[in-house]
């Protein structure tokens, strides 16, 4: 066999070792690309897995928190109030409280936010231009009532006179603020706030049950 012919043959069996050192690399290659792609669907189950593991947890957290909120409002005090005329004077009036709950309030304070409107004005309770405000520490007993403070209306408003005449409105924004016995150490404050209106036709106030408002 001449040189040339050699060398065509040398450089033949170059080619295939070449040819197969490729298809090695590739099978390789493909290899650890389908136990990469085997891994991340892997990872993705694992992933779906901790999804929903975590949603049901969640669902399972707001279910116990609202049976336990079912439970404390069974069991919680509920404080009302109202503002009651005490005496035959137009605007004597006094700010009770009733603890219609089924365990004890301890009540921490009241507010009473004061405003006079132009009829037909729109009602901010937020919004009031002035304010009484006492801080407390009495515990009130499941259907006690308790009288927390008197007032003379009339001395409460600079503009009083335009109310007589019938030219604006009393506005009154009661806030009780107290803590229940039975949700614990981490217990938020409770409020109950209701709004009141004076008006000369009536000459009395007159409660906007619409206002109420109890957390």
């Amino acid at each position: 066999m001449d040189d040339v012919a050699l060398a065509t043959w040398a450089l033949v069996v170059v080619g295939l070792g070449g040819t197969a050192a490729a298809i090695w690399t590739l099978l390789m290659i493909r290899r650890q690309t389908t136990a990469i792609e085997r891994q991340v669907h892997e990872m993705q189950n694992t992933s779906l897995q901790t999804d929903r593991l975590i949603e049901e947890a969640t669902k399972q957290s707001i279910a116990a928190k609202k049976s336990a909120d079912v439970i404390i409002n069974s069991e919680r005090a509920w404080v009302d109030g109202e503002l009651s005329r005490e005496s035959l004077e137009l605007t004597d009036y006094s700010l009770k409280i009733a603890n219609l709950g089924r365990t004890p309030a301890q009540i921490l304070g009241w507010q009473v936010g004061m405003d006079c409107l132009l009829h037909g004005t729109e009602f901010k309770p937020e919004a009031m231009s002035s304010m009484l405000k006492k801080n407390l520490h009495v515990l009130l007993e499941v259907g006690k009532v308790d009288v927390l403070a008197n007032f003379d209306i009339a001395n409460y408003f600079s503009d009083w006179p335009e109310v007589m005449a019938g030219n604006k409105e009393g506005m009154f924004r009661v806030t009780i603020t107290y803590f229940d016995t039975v949700s614990g150490q981490t217990r938020q404050p409770r409020e109950t706030s209701f709004v009141y209106r004076y008006s000369v036709p009536d000459a009395a106030l007159e409660r906007l049950a619409w206002y109420n408002l109890y957390t």
